[in-house]
């Protein structure tokens, strides 16, 4: 609200370009700050951030195909993220439809890259991504797409490029050394270590510069989560209860995702099994489940 003014008192242009993305990433900005719960700022700002998108920074974009800057199509789809901090999983279609789908939309941002040591070998590849799309599409690959992980990777390590690891040594212009560690690795890191099946990060024996999942526990991962449940994944403790079960794929687990204590989903469970969730949370006017 105060760039107005100071156009006014300073001489600048705000159709000048460069405004115009202030004017964006301050919305961007401002979403970052907000809590889940402000869903009325939230909506606001992203409403502000895509009229500036669609309107000044790329005006033709809903008429014909537009080149997007690798830099403004992450931002693109941080918002969208942004918008569903309560609920990741909202922000899937609106992310698939930026990356895959809008025709008009014509950018590069990909997040598979080969390996510069072994050309046979594929890479994830988050370093065009900010912080919270990587660790939002980690969470969208992991839910959604693990067998095409499977099959890029064939059926080995999940790797993903994170400059250089903290193992290696990093040389400064005083000619002293230190550990370095990247940052793009830290906050792949911070992220697995919020899930409820937690997932290690391990240096790659090739490359000092790519990192792993370990497979272990990637497997543990995928056998309690069953693919024909992904979209009842949620990486909030708090939401989260594992109970034992018995299904057709003979996973011991199975991980029931509950919103302020509404089964979502219904036709997946039985009847008793609602029952049993309901009594596990001593919620006894289990009827409205039923």
């Amino acid at each position: 609200n105060q760039i107005p003014k100071l156009a006014l008192n300073n001489n600048i242009n705000l159709h000048d370009k460069f405004m115009i993305k202030l004017k964006s990433v301050g919305h961007l900005k401002m979403m970052e700050i907000l809590n889940e719960n402000d869903i009325e700022k939230l909506s606001f700002h992203y409403q502000q951030f895509l009229n500036i998108f669609q309107n000044e920074l790329y005006s033709d974009i809903k008429f014909k195909p537009t080149s997007i800057s690798l830099k403004d199509v992450d931002r693109l789809i941080e918002v969208y993220v942004l918008l569903n901090k309560k609920s990741w999983m909202k922000a899937v279609k609106d992310v698939e439809r930026i990356l895959f789908q809008e025709p008009n939309y014509i950018h590069s941002l990909n997040y598979w890259e080969q390996d510069a040591l072994d050309k046979n070998q594929i890479l994830l590849n988050f370093n065009y991504f900010s912080t919270t799309t990587t660790c939002f599409m980690l969470r969208y690959l992991m839910t959604f797409q693990r067998q095409e992980l499977k099959r890029k990777f064939k059926d080995g390590p999940i790797r993903i490029l994170c400059g250089k690891s903290q193992f290696s040594n990093k040389t400064r212009l005083s000619g002293w050394k230190e550990d370095y560690e990247s940052p793009k690795k830290k906050s792949i890191e911070n992220e697995l270590n919020k899930w409820k099946i937690q997932i290690r990060l391990e240096q790659d024996k090739n490359n000092p510069a790519v990192q792993c999942l370990n497979e272990e526990d990637v497997q543990l991962f995928f056998e309690t989560v069953p693919p024909e449940l992904n979209d009842l994944l949620i990486f909030d403790f708090k939401n989260v209860v594992i109970f034992d079960h018995e299904n057709k794929n003979n996973n011991p687990y199975v991980v029931i995702y509950l919103l302020e204590k509404t089964v979502e989903n219904r036709s997946v469970f039985t009847d008793l099994q609602i029952f049993a969730l309901c009594l596990f949370f001593n919620e006894w006017q289990f009827n409205k489940y039923l």
